[in-house]
């Protein structure tokens, strides 16, 4: 039976199909999100810019206008650098990457026109390339009259605000700019971007082993980089050296960067890193004051790459851990990126490496024994504050079990752990052998008992024989 004229239902049945012709979301390109709430919650600053917005999520926020004169000024220092490309060039660029740059964003940008996105994929674009080719290098004096650079906590501030998964450009719209500014042979944009943040990054010099699974991280960078800003095929290509000469570096096949808080978590990324699905229930080690009592050693890990972590003849090897104030929202950051937009089978790295952090360090005594062997440094707050960092981070976080990426780890652990013997030697080891003093106290007391029996059985037999 029809519904008649002016039937409600009617009505319903439109709008229902206006809502089918948004068509479905491509997720597949979503890479920049809102972080949930209940994450926000457990931190809500270390998820929002203080001074500077990048992108269309705090476009608009009035406590951030301050530094839109500074963006403008910007804009107009990195068009000088080459004044034979007209705005105009910069404009077409920047609209060609529209629509692909909307569809990176996972929440509706549509309320935003077009001249208007594109005018902040320039501005805040080129923001980010001047500010970062502005970035002074050691023994460099042509920025000491710079306004942001001569001001160390505005530079570091703006950093740690470009590191915020919610105030993101894609990557592309800066290689875009660079290209079209710089030229692909003055500099490596990736070098433009390394060294900014290289206080956020494994250094690169502390890299002892050839074989550590982080050695060849800057040539996966190197090579993922070059792939965004070339459409060049060929195997291999000639990149600077730092000290001079150049280097061949293979074509690496990995996930073009996305944005620059990808960048730096790639950094932490092994590239040789064995990825397999894990049959078995995970339990997590005992924390590092239980380890300890059980006969587990620690030293710093010789590859300093952060998840370079290994278990061997009771020896638990942790790279160094240095905490600063930039730490926890580059972490947690990191890690909302991971809960939204990795998945299996690809474990999620630095989620996994908090979740183990967190279970190993369980208070403030922890924290100190890891100090004590130089594994943790930190330039914030007092012990209890670095604990409570550790046991934050991945609260409200999903962990995937089933491609846990320490979990051969945390299983030579328990198992060493659960070795009676162990626990004894260790107690032994502490209560007689701590100190010099103690082991030439134990020496002395045991020759002494060693005496006392000799001369109890000389007695004796001197008794029964007469």
């Amino acid at each position: 039976m029809s519904s008649p004229i002016g039937d409600p239902e009617r009505g319903l049945v439109a709008s229902i199909r206006d809502i089918l012709k948004i068509g479905p979301p491509s997720s597949s390109k979503f890479c920049i999100s809102i972080v949930p709430g209940k994450l926000r919650r457990i931190n809500k600053e270390a998820y929002t810019p203080q001074l500077v917005s990048i992108g269309p999520f705090h476009h608009k926020n009035e406590n951030l206008r301050k530094m839109e004169t500074l963006k403008r000024q910007f804009l107009r220092s990195f068009v000088d650098r080459k004044p034979g490309i007209d705005v105009q060039e910069y404009v077409e660029a920047m609209k060609k990457r529209e629509e692909e740059t909307r569809q990176c964003y996972a929440e509706d940008t549509s309320s935003i026109n077009s001249n208007e996105f594109i005018t902040m994929m320039l501005v805040d674009g080129c923001f980010i390339l001047e500010f970062l080719l502005r970035n002074p290098r050691p023994l460099e004096q042509s920025n000491l009259d710079d306004p942001v650079f001569s001001n160390i906590w505005l530079s570091s501030a703006i950093k740690c605000d470009l590191i915020l998964l919610e105030n993101q450009l894609p990557f592309f719209v800066l290689v875009d700019l660079y290209n079209l500014n710089q030229g692909k042979g003055l500099n490596s944009l990736f070098e433009t971007v390394r060294y900014p943040f290289s206080h956020m990054m494994p250094k690169e010099e502390d890299v002892s082993s050839e074989n550590s699974k982080c050695s060849k991280v800057k040539q996966v960078l190197l090579g993922s980089v070059r792939d965004c800003c070339s459409s060049s095929s060929s195997s291999c290509c000639a990149l600077p050296r730092e000290n001079g000469g150049t280097v061949a570096v293979p074509t690496v096949k990995m996930p073009q960067v996305k944005h620059l808080l990808d960048f730096v978590r790639h950094c932490y990324i092994p590239s040789s890193a064995k990825i397999s699905l894990v049959n078995g229930e995970l339990k997590l080690p005992h924390n590092v004051t239980q380890l300890h009592e059980a006969g587990v050693k620690f030293e710093v890990g010789r590859g300093k790459c952060l998840l370079d972590l290994s278990f061997k003849n009771g020896v638990l090897a942790i790279p160094c851990i240095n905490i600063e104030d930039w730490t926890e929202s580059l972490f947690r950051n990191m890690i909302a990126f991971e809960q939204l937009h990795c998945s299996l089978p690809n474990p999620k790295f630095i989620t996994d490496y908090a979740t183990l952090l967190d279970g190993i360090i369980a208070s403030s005594k922890d924290v100190i024994l890891l100090r004590e062997h130089g594994i943790i440094k930190s330039l914030v707050g007092d012990h209890e504050q670095v604990s409570l960092i550790f046991n934050k981070l991945v609260k409200e976080v999903n962990i995937d079990v089933g491609s846990f990426y320490f979990f051969d780890l945390c299983q030579k652990l328990n198992a060493y752990y659960r070795v009676t013997w162990h626990t004894w030697k260790a107690k032994l080891r502490h209560t007689y052998f701590s100190t010099p003093w103690m082991v030439i106290s134990f020496i002395v007391a045991t020759l002494l008992l060693v005496l006392t029996l000799l001369q109890t059985i000389y007695t004796i037999k001197s008794y029964t024989s007469k």
